[in-house]
């Protein structure tokens, strides 16, 4: 413990004894460098508090400002500091010792319907940043035409920074106004982050976005029934065309960064475009000169790796060619 008066850092207790109901421990201390005394008080660590304001805006549990507002409470009052430390301690102990260490408060919520799907409904509720939200939906809140009702529903939600995900605007240019495609974000690893369907000629607007690449995978759904059908030999259908998106210059992965806007155009001419001997031929050669740049790109930036390698190469054939040599003579004195 550092002394407050000097500021050395040896300093030896030479008292301790129960303080505050057994609830801290007094220790008073002695520093060695100025032979000044001081007291210390050791208390258990606990889980810290989150204080709920007006505003819902959060910040952490402090005890000063308690005491502080005690304080100012009791001014030109008959009240000792006693009185107003054994209060503060009492109200301490009472928030320390509740189960929840914030209380949920019931916020008002609006239903909306969606215009194009009668069927689907909007959730509007004034979202505080980094709150958490509980949905709580009881058994039979909820029934169809059929009058089946619903089980109990519970979905946890937290509110989060726009300015921590990227934005895509994508610019769809259709074969004609009413082909149908359905538009998928996907991440590098062909992971579904989001999914658009029923996509037209116009805007299509993919928002939060988590940093990292991206790529994009469209479907043409030619029954404009949402999902992608897979083909019948039967009736001799063949499954719905799914193709990556890739630009002018055969890239079809792109970046995304926190509180980046991104801007595309889709031309699902080019995408769907007819499928010749010569097309796929020019494909795979684009595929080819992308997986070549991307292994130039990784051997630039790791040149120590690529020599290690080479080297083992050139060992591992040296040694191949002299034992070879040395089979060879053997073989000759034979």
């Amino acid at each position: 413990m550092k002394c407050p008066f000097c500021g050395h850092e040896n300093t030896r207790v030479i008292d301790s004894r129960p303080a505050e109901e057994n609830n801290s421990i007094r220790r008073r201390r002695v520093c060695d460098e100025c032979d000044k005394r001081f007291t210390t008080y050791e208390k258990i660590e606990t889980i810290p508090l989150i204080v709920v304001k007006k505003d819902n805006n959060r910040e952490a549990y402090d005890r000063t400002k308690i005491e502080a507002g005690v304080l100012r409470a009791c001014h030109k009052r008959p009240i000792s500091a006693d009185q107003i430390k054994t209060l503060v301690d009492e109200v301490e102990t009472e928030i320390f010792s509740m189960e929840e260490k914030e209380e949920p408060r019931p916020i008002r919520i609006r239903w909306q319907q969606d215009t194009a799907n009668m069927r689907r409904w909007w959730l509007d509720v004034p979202w505080q940043l980094k709150n958490n939200y509980a949905l709580t939906i009881p058994k039979g809140a909820l029934a169809d035409v059929a009058e089946q009702q619903n089980d109990s529903i519970a979905v946890n939600y937290t509110g989060v920074d726009p300015e921590k995900f990227a934005t895509f605007i994508v610019n769809v240019v259709g074969k004609s106004d009413e082909a149908s495609y359905i538009v998928q974000l996907l991440n590098e690893s062909g992971k579904l982050l989001q999914e658009k369907t029923g996509v037209h000629s116009g805007v299509c607007r993919f928002n939060y976005v988590p940093a990292g690449n991206v790529k994009f995978r469209i479907i043409e759904d030619m029954n404009d029934n949402g999902r992608w059908d897979t083909g019948n030999l039967v009736e001799r259908r063949q499954p719905e065309r799914a193709e990556y998106y890739m630009d002018d210059k055969n890239i079809d992965t792109f970046a995304a960064k926190e509180n980046w806007e991104v801007e595309l155009t889709i031309d699902m001419n080019k995408v769907f475009a007819p499928v010749t001997m010569q097309s796929l031929a020019e494909l795979l050669e684009k595929r080819e000169a992308l997986r070549l740049q991307k292994v130039l790109e990784e051997r630039a930036k790791n040149p120590r790796r690529n020599t290690n390698s080479n080297t083992s190469n050139t060992t591992s054939t040296m040694g191949g060619g002299f034992n070879s040599g040395m089979n060879t003579m053997m073989n000759g004195l034979r």
